[in-house]
């Protein structure tokens, strides 16, 4: 089985800057998001696909939940529903066809034949031994993925939620959604902390020292290469994965820590309501033991068991506003009518 990397988080954490960092050195291979490996029913169906089966797939999508229990996911986690039945994007850039890769999927015998398949042309074009996928909810089938790929590795990236946020909101996310993503995307890779086929690294780490993480990474995948020879690479090579408009920083640009703390540069009325929300929303109590994210598990919490400090000119104990008791009531009143969706709520104590 080929050697093979994914990467996940949050959006807005530094995913796609250390994809490009990865695929500018010379035995990693990473291409844009493909949003396949986040697909739980991919682990867990046969994967017998006839042409025609696999073609109605990739037009018509499949979702994007992981292991969690669909009935249980907050519909306002992400804002836009639709997005997650994206399902093998840009394959264009791969060199492939629709037609082709159903092809593929028909001589497949499981996923992970599949995906050594679709990755050996892109190896051989580019003399390179390992592949890499980042899509940030590839978080979520980490354990589906590890058990299929004898050889494959994951790589959590973190960033600041009080910085992820923001950044989110420049996206177009809500805020209470924007909180949620950032919950549900960061935490699901808290417990693999401890896994010998998985490494947690945080952004800032990564923009401040990034000669030493890459060594980490190198270290961690039991690879040789020069690290310097990396960052030229990174820096005269273009971006395979496509990006957001709103960006302005473009990852093959000279790596910068410009983008770390613009949290405490917001106004008063802003950052309290995003005080509040990191107070009160928290993981539902199920996933949040499942993961062992102790309580309250909210979004504090996860800042402090990612070695960030919410007491660090952050009010971790706010008291309730106007703004925030109407989110509450909403999330209250689509409680009742339809209680089975609130996997990730908010909470008063």
């Amino acid at each position: 089985m080929t050697p093979s990397i994914l990467i996940g988080g949050c959006g807005s954490s530094g995913t796609t800057l250390l994809a490009h960092l990865l695929n500018a050195s010379n035995s990693i291979f990473c291409g844009p998001e493909l949003n396949l490996f986040n697909k739980f029913h991919l682990y867990v169906n046969p994967f017998d696909y006839s042409c025609e089966e696999f073609l109605s797939l990739l037009k018509e999508g499949l979702p994007t939940t992981g292991n969690l229990n669909t009935d249980l996911l907050a519909e306002s986690t992400h804002r836009r529903p639709e997005s997650t039945r994206n399902f093998m994007l840009d394959l264009d850039v791969y060199g492939y066809t629709e037609a082709r890769v159903s092809k593929l999927a028909f001589e497949s015998q499981q996923l992970s034949d599949f995906a050594d398949k679709f990755f050996a042309p892109c190896l051989d074009k580019e003399k390179k031994m390992i592949w890499a996928e980042k899509t940030p909810t590839n978080a979520y089938c980490v354990r589906e993925f590890l058990s299929s790929f004898s050889s494959g590795h994951y790589i959590h990236i973190v960033r600041d939620g009080r910085d992820v946020v923001p950044s989110l909101m420049r996206r177009g996310f809500k805020a209470e959604a924007a909180v949620r993503r950032w919950l549900h995307d960061t935490a699901a890779g808290y417990p693999l902390r401890e896994h010998e086929r998985c490494l947690i690294i945080k952004y800032e780490d990564l923009v401040t020292d990034p000669s030493k993480i890459i060594g980490k990474i190198f270290e961690f995948l039991k690879i040789q290469e020069n690290t310097e020879h990396v960052f030229e690479s990174a820096e005269n090579s273009e971006l395979m994965c496509r990006l957001h408009d709103v960006w302005n920083l473009r990852p093959n640009q000279k790596i910068s820590n410009s983008s770390m703390f613009k949290w405490k540069g917001r106004d008063y009325a802003y950052k309290l309501y995003l005080e509040q929300l990191f107070r009160y929303t928290q993981l539902h109590e199920t996933l949040a033991k499942d993961w062992g994210i102790p309580f309250p598990h909210n979004a504090n919490v996860l800042l402090s068991l990612f070695g960030y400090n919410p007491a660090d000119d952050w009010n971790a104990n706010p008291k309730y506003g106007f703004r925030f008791l109407w989110h509450y009531f909403q999330e209250a009143i689509i409680g009742l009518l339809r209680p089975r969706i609130l996997y990730c709520k908010v909470s008063i104590h």
